[in-house]
């Protein structure tokens, strides 16, 4: 299980990763030519270089993407975010457009590092901004251009509109990628339940239940022959010399009979029938309303019959089966009275030469 998160936690970090530096190559495509256009309106200005710098920087790692490890160009869109939320407020104070990345970039920090790392970086943030007040307030800094005049220019605005429209937009996406990653955990969990409880309930060979979920069908039937006042038979079913086949072909051969014999059991089986497996070569059947012995041992000599198929593989191995049955309430009330009869009368079959199918104080 933890694995698999980690394999998902990894892939969520690629998506974000290229969604991230893609839609800061688009904004920086668009947003470099508006920061541009400041020039003529206010002169040149150092941060100007640095948004060249920077758009650079991201375009190329927007085509170098697939050489980059999903890590690294998360860590360089944060250092972008922090280096332009910081000279931007530096140089244009609460009036910039990019004041804004601050809070998504703490937002990455938390996703991919932790809460600890996001919460010192949003103190370092709230001191910057703090100190960065102090200085303008002072007067010890000056706005680069007077704030009642940049409010009038255009492209002020447009430089907070993209900055508003980055931040949205990397949102979107880290909403995005966390509710795809989301839904595709919730359906691993679930599928990776079923798997776990089928592997509780059946037998990992033959696909049979096992022996605990076979006493909750012995339950099952319990209930249903009281009900109906109904009979209920078990069948103790097991292979003649199977030991002896696996010491001969090996185990894969032996298994393979194994595999055959549920095979044909399961397709056998009326829907409210079950068989178990409950060790070795050793199964387990409960025959649900039965009306008579006779109607058992009809039913139990027609179902030997189709077991006992000679395997289309080599060795060609016919497999021999002897069985003992039980019934209920005839022979006992529970799990193990019936199956410790069933198992004396299977040994009685097995030690006939003439009878495959005993049925307590009768034989077949």
């Amino acid at each position: 299980m933890k694995l698999h998160q980690h394999e998902t936690f990894q892939h969520l970090q690629q998506v974000l990763a290229d969604r991230l530096i893609n839609t800061f190559a688009l904004i920086c495509a668009v947003g470099l030519p508006v920061s541009l256009y400041r020039w003529f309106e206010l002169g040149f200005q150092p941060i100007f270089i640095h948004h060249i710098v920077l758009s650079l920087i991201v375009f190329i790692a927007a085509i170098c993407k697939k050489r980059i490890k999903a890590i690294h160009l998360i860590i360089l869109v944060v250092v972008i975010l922090t280096t332009m939320s910081f000279s931007g407020a530096a140089t244009f104070g609460l009036q910039s457009g990019t004041v804004s990345f601050g809070i998504f970039t703490i937002f990455i920090i938390a996703f991919v590092w932790g809460l600890i790392p996001a919460i010192i970086y949003l103190s370092l943030w709230c001191l910057f901004i703090i100190g960065l007040g102090y200085l303008f307030t002072q007067n010890i800094i000056q706005y680069q251009i007077e704030p009642a005049i940049y409010a009038y220019m255009p492209s002020a605005w447009a430089i907070v509109i993209i900055g508003t429209l980055i931040t949205a937009l990397f949102i979107l996406i880290m909403g995005s990628a966390f509710y795809r990653a989301f839904d595709a955990m919730l359906l691993e969990v679930y599928e990776q339940k079923q798997q776990l409880a089928q592997l509780a309930s059946k037998d990992p060979l033959t696909g049979l239940l096992n022996l605990r979920a076979g006493l909750e069908a012995f339950s099952t039937s319990l209930a249903r022959a009281k009900r109906k006042k109904s009979l209920m038979a078990m069948l103790f079913i097991d292979i003649d010399k199977f030991k002896q086949i696996n010491d001969v072909h090996g185990h894969a051969v032996g298994d393979q009979i194994l595999v055959d014999i549920a095979t044909n059991l399961q397709k056998q089986l009326r829907e409210y029938d079950y068989a178990m497996r409950i060790g070795g070569d050793e199964f387990i059947v409960l025959l649900n309303d039965v009306t008579s012995t006779e109607d058992v041992l009809e039913i139990s000599e027609r179902l030997i019959n189709k077991l006992e198929v000679t395997s289309t593989n080599p060795p060609h191995i016919t497999p021999v089966l002897s069985v003992g049955i039980t019934l209920y309430p005839k022979n006992g009330n529970t799990f193990n009275e019936l199956k410790q009869q069933a198992d004396e009368a299977m040994y009685e079959a097995k030690n006939n030469k003439f009878e495959k199918i005993c049925i307590i104080n009768k034989k077949l």
